[in-house]
């Protein structure tokens, strides 16, 4: 796809929004953002062709499809304000102009040969303006040296988008006509009045760009109003063309319209359509417009609703507009099909050679065939072969009527100059892709005076602006983050040299603890959460180093540090009564964590409450019948009193040791006897 961007650079764009940003900063952003976006849009758009114009009287072509990317973004970023500026018509007309002469090298206008939309080449301006949108006029768009062959300045399959910045509190005049010329081609019309909903009209027009459509004028009673068609890219609607405004050349090659215009009659419509077996059609989604809603509700109410398609100055159609429930399409077929199908079905039976009807559709079928444009007779032909008829020996296409020597030298004419266009385009991309890379990028022509330009060639009075401005490329401090990327050599080892930063949550002289998360293992703890939580961890597998040095290591029960999260209700978990009946550690954890509570607290009252929650843990005591031995629940219990003891020192609380090692003599007693 080819994108042209047209941006004003008058003085009025200096005007700053809400934010502080100006309207001609807001329009580079958009640009940039476009280009980024439609670079991640996938491979369909590896191959995008850029253009950048200005309202420069100077310099108004920036950058076209002859540079590469790097050329692109230097030319948008030394974009300026300047006085004499050309008008936003003659920019525009310049930016379809690019379009165009990209287009011969594709052969994309098949002039004289219909519409092939298989061979489109899709394109859009778009244009950041602040009100110079009132002033737009269609007919100034058309550059002197245009398309002969083409009346207006854009194709069917150019799309064009506006957006008009202004200040959130202005008012809003009635764009009603520039909203039509917009919706004519198939874009929009936006109004944009701060940096963010730039950002989201950016959006909006990459979400339609991804979508190939074309675009024709209907019209019916004096009535007109745009069709735009969605190509279905699976398909590529690639056996039918749309037809040329006239069926013969006996006037010579007359110009085409920039937009097909299709005509279609109230008074003719179907209820039901049925196609010939294996027929071949092309298949057009239809847009829903506002327009095109209110006009066919209200003339065809019912679904489903078949209305025939006629082209201007024709008198048998081409197409169909299908009104059904699942939406609305274009179904395009061949020329006259009504009296095609006539003969078609009737040569489906094997005996129709030996009818006595034979010789009449014969010469029907012939004088069909005759008035048929000549650009319908290789795909009706591929479409009767694959139809498998009965057809007569002795019948013939009959050779297509002779087109006059005018013609046929306009033709050989522009097909030279398309093989001219496709060589030169071929060239000018080797040389871009072989010279112009990113190392020998400095030798775009971004700015009005470059440090490889012709020094002689600069006016005396301005010699000394163009010093200055050389000595920016040298010295200023925006080019020194502009080095490409092949000269910023192995950044890999340049990181791997940095000294590394210390650990911001660990104090001097602490040793580094790995700490154990339960839950999420990204949180971090610092020194005194680290103290305050502590619990054991009844497991002989686990061998960390402890937190105090002076307390002897054990083999079975260690000291690890465990972020430790209270949820809601497990004290009353903690005092059910079936709670010394369940050996777990995790209610050994609990009690740990409810006794570590307690200690922090430094009143009497806690203190009590951790002696009642000891006695009402150890209360109970159950020993095996094989065995004399205390059992593997009385064991957790001793190594729950151990671990309770150690906290109580690590906080300081000797009235509770007396206590504990009471509760832990009677319980080893008990398991005794």
């Amino acid at each position: 796809m080819n994108i042209a961007f047209v941006v004003d650079t008058s003085h009025s764009m200096g005007q700053k929004t809400s934010q502080g940003v100006s309207f001609l900063d807001c329009a580079k952003a958009g640009i940039d953002h476009t280009m980024k976006t439609r670079q991640r849009s996938g491979y369909e758009t590896s191959n995008d062709k850029y253009h950048l114009i200005i309202t420069d009287s100077q310099y108004p072509v920036r950058s076209t499809w002859e540079h590469d990317i790097y050329h692109f973004s230097k030319s948008l970023t030394t974009i300026k304000r300047v006085e004499l500026n050309l008008s936003l018509n003659n920019a525009i007309g310049l930016a379809f102009k690019q379009l165009n002469m990209f287009r011969h090298s594709s052969s994309t206008d098949t002039y004289g040969h219909g519409r092939t939309t298989s061979k489109i080449e899709p394109g859009a301006v778009i244009v950041y303006t602040d009100s110079q949108c009132e002033k737009l006029k269609p007919e100034e768009w058309k550059v002197s040296d245009s398309s002969e062959y083409t009346i207006g300045a854009w194709r069917y399959d150019q799309r064009l988008y506006l957006i008009n910045m202004q200040a959130e509190n202005f008012q809003v005049k009635d764009m009603k006509k520039i909203q039509e010329i917009a919706e004519f081609t198939g874009g929009y019309y936006y109004t944009c009045v701060s940096f963010r909903h730039m950002m989201n009209i950016t959006e909006k027009i990459c979400g339609n760009l991804n979508e190939y459509v074309v675009t024709a004028k209907l019209e019916c009673d004096e009535k007109a109003m745009p069709l735009i068609l969605v190509l279905d890219k699976r398909n590529r609607n690639n056996f039918w063309p749309i037809p040329e405004e006239f069926t013969h050349f006996t006037h010579g090659l007359l110009p085409r319209t920039s937009n097909p215009i299709f005509y279609y009659k109230q008074t003719q419509v179907y209820s039901s359509f049925r196609f010939p077996q294996d027929f071949p059609f092309d298949f057009y989604g239809i847009v829903n417009t506002r327009k095109f809603e209110e006009l066919f509700s209200a003339n065809f109410p019912s679904r489903p609703s078949y209305i025939p398609v006629f082209m201007k100055e024709h008198n048998h159609p081409f197409a169909i507009i299908a009104l059904e429930d699942t939406g609305n399409k274009l179904l395009v077929l061949c020329y006259n099909f009504l009296e095609l199908w006539d003969c078609l079905e009737f040569y489906r039976s094997p005996s129709a050679v030996k009818s006595e009807r034979s010789r009449y559709y014969e010469e029907k079928l012939i004088s069909y065939l005759r008035e048929l444009p000549v650009y319908y007779h290789y795909p009706l032909t591929r479409a009767i072969k694959n139809m498998k008829l009965f057809l007569p020996s002795s019948f013939k296409f009959p050779s297509p009527i002779s087109l006059s020597p005018d013609v046929t030298l306009k033709l050989k004419t522009l097909k030279e100059i398309e093989t001219t266009a496709k060589s030169e385009m071929d060239r000018i991309s080797k040389i871009i892709s072989e010279q112009h890379h990113s190392e020998m990028a400095s030798c775009c022509q971004t700015q009005k005076y470059n440090l490889y330009c012709d020094i002689f060639t600069i006016p005396r009075e301005q010699l000394q602006a163009a010093i200055s401005v050389m000595n920016l490329q040298f010295f200023g401090d925006a080019y020194k983050h502009e080095l490409p990327i092949s000269r910023m050599g192995d950044y890999i080892t340049f990181a791997s040299k940095l000294q590394v930063l210390r650990n911001a949550y660990l104090e001097p002289g602490e040793e580094k603890v790995n700490p154990i998360n339960f839950g999420n293992p990204f949180r971090s703890m610092n020194s005194q959460n680290l103290k305050d939580n502590m619990i054991i961890a009844d497991d002989p597998n686990i061998s960390l180093p402890m937190l105090a040095k002076s307390q002897p290591q054990q083999t079975k029960v260690e000291l690890v540090s465990i972020p430790v999260k209270r949820y809601r209700g497990f004290e009353t978990q903690l005092n059910t009564t079936n709670f010394c009946k369940r050996n777990s550690k995790r209610n050994k954890y609990l009690v740990l964590i409810e006794v570590i509570s307690y200690l922090r607290q430094r009143n009497a009252t806690a203190d009590e409450k951790l002696m009642a929650l000891l006695k009402t843990t150890v209360n109970k005591i159950f020993k095996k019948k094989s065995s004399n031995k205390i059992n593997s629940y009385t064991e957790g219990k001793l190594l729950l009193l151990d671990a309770v003891l150690k906290q109580v020192i690590f906080y300081n609380k000797k009235h509770l040791i007396s206590g504990i090692e009471a509760f832990r003599a009677t319980l080893l007693t008990n398991a005794a006897q």
